[in-house]
């Protein structure tokens, strides 16, 4: 299915699923709110303030909120627009104001102040929601969302609220505006992934939200079992699935029209295992590179498209970067990504580089850490691609990660990448190491250290022993 088909088809279901749930909610009865709701676990005061432990906890989304503000700071410097990151900014905002309007609530928990509290929750949601979706189906599908559910949410409390006013509270619609997005955005997801910015970080926020809550359920159960009460956890759960959203403007990449890669012809494969084929194609008349997951074997398929979706993060990654020594994202499908073709020949089999064409490469994982993003596979000869005039590139990003922190972590694979860069100008022009790349070269990381005393083994037993695994990216 091309790309534009499953987009179609995609809001189609959006809408179907959006029919389904609202036909569903008219067929409920009323659904007031429980006055025990306001009967939390957590009573003590401290500092002269009631239900301490909850009000406080609240402080969690305020850095939730701080740091969906730096992500979309970082954003703007890249050039983002504020279309794109209008469901961010709204997101963004409704957790803000979530962090005072909960922490007002629970100073006196009643129907009353419990408005203050779910007002902003709906404005984080619809902006999450659209947000989620941009990441999917694009600019005006998130837009779209964001002007239906903002006023729809905002509407569904105001309605509670007026209800409860009345004497017969009805939370049917204010539920059905929460609890969509879990209906609709596991469908999304299911027919297609996030263009840019990967699929671990959404699974990641909705296992947060789900347990949030669980623990609220079971606040009076749970007591203080847990440190904290089950409300509190909901707390802080529920602030860590919105910070892990929020970074999402730090992350995505703005990209043109990418093409359709059914349309790609196959001119030799490359290599065919047993996570599917990588092959030199052409699509309309221009030399491609072609990963195509579709013929991998059902029990390594998991593996094979969790490879699939960390290599397109990548490239997007490396959009207008450097095109002539890293691959860009050209077109894509359902199970298949098109690269940039790199025409050379993989390290080991071509004559050995100049000692200046392994210092041009230390500048080019000097361009790879400006842009936050670690190979983590550098100490395989055939990722490194000798080009007609001598130079390195470098492919094969499938164990690449796109960094939004530049921690100490982010810094610790960089540093391996380029320790193992050494490694091949040892390997390849013995000798020419400086006594400060000789001593980098010696001292490993510990993630290193530990990778080759008890993963490595294994991992040589099954993918070279057992499954007779040879990598050739780089070969033709």
């Amino acid at each position: 299915m091309s790309y534009a088909a499953s987009t179609r088809s995609l809001l189609l279901v959006m809408i179907a699923a959006s029919a389904l749930a609202l036909g569903f909610i008219l067929f409920v009865p009323p659904l007031p709110q429980d006055p025990g709701y306001h009967a939390f676990h957590a009573q003590c005061e401290w500092a002269g303030i009631p239900h301490a432990e909850l009000v406080l906890t609240n402080i969690f989304f305020l850095c939730a909120a701080a740091r969906g503000s730096a992500a979309i700071a970082a954003a703007r410097r890249r050039g983002t627009g504020i279309p794109e990151l209008l469901p961010w900014i709204t997101a963004t905002v409704g957790v803000f104001l979530t962090a005072f309007g909960s922490a007002w609530y629970h100073l006196a928990p009643s129907n009353e102040t419990l408005v203050f509290d779910r007002l902003p929750m709906t404005i984080a949601f619809a902006g999450l929601t659209a947000g989620a979706i941009k990441e999917c189906l694009g600019v005006k599908a998130a837009l779209a969302t964001l002007v239906v559910m903002l006023p729809l949410g905002i509407a569904s409390v105001l309605a509670w609220h007026a209800s409860e006013l009345r004497g017969h509270g009805d939370l049917r619609f204010y539920g059905l505006i929460q609890f969509l997005p879990l209906l609709v955005l596991p469908l999304i997801f299911w027919m297609t992934r996030p263009r840019c910015t990967g699929l671990g970080a959404f699974l990641i926020a909705l296992l947060c939200y789900v347990a949030a809550k669980v623990l609220e359920g079971l606040d009076a159960q749970l007591g203080h079992a847990l440190l904290f009460s089950g409300h509190g956890w909901k707390h802080m759960l529920a602030a860590g699935a919105a910070a892990t959203l929020l970074t999402f403007p730090a992350r995505a990449r703005a990209l043109p029209a990418l093409g359709d890669a059914l349309c790609a012809r196959i001119v030799k494969v490359q290599k065919e295992d047993l996570f599917g084929v990588v092959a030199r194609a052409d699509l309309a008349g221009t030399p491609v590179a072609l990963r195509d997951i579709r013929s991998a074997r059902w029990w390594t398929k998991p593996i094979a498209t969790l490879l699939f979706w960390n290599e397109e993060v990548a490239l997007a990654a490396l959009h207008d970067t450097d095109k002539k020594h890293l691959p860009t994202l050209v077109g894509r499908a359902r199970g298949m990504l098109l690269r940039s073709w790199i025409s050379g020949l993989p390290l080991m089999d071509a004559p050995p580089p100049t000692v200046e064409a392994f210092v041009e490469a230390r500048a080019l994982l000097r361009k790879l850490r400006r842009l936050g993003v670690t190979h983590n596979d550098t100490h395989k000869p055939p990722n490194w691609i000798v080009l007609e005039d001598g130079s390195l590139a470098l492919i094969d990003f499938q164990l690449a990660r796109v960094h939004v922190r530049r921690g100490p972590f982010f810094r610790m694979l960089a540093r391996e990448d380029l320790r193992h860069l050494l490694k091949q100008q040892q390997r390849f022009r013995p000798g020419s190491l400086t006594p400060r790349g000789l001593s980098l070269l010696r001292n490993k990381a510990p993630t290193a250290r530990l990778w080759r005393a008890l993963a490595k083994p294994l991992y040589v037993l099954v993918t070279r022993k057992l499954l007779k695994w040879q990598d050739r990216e780089g070969r033709g």
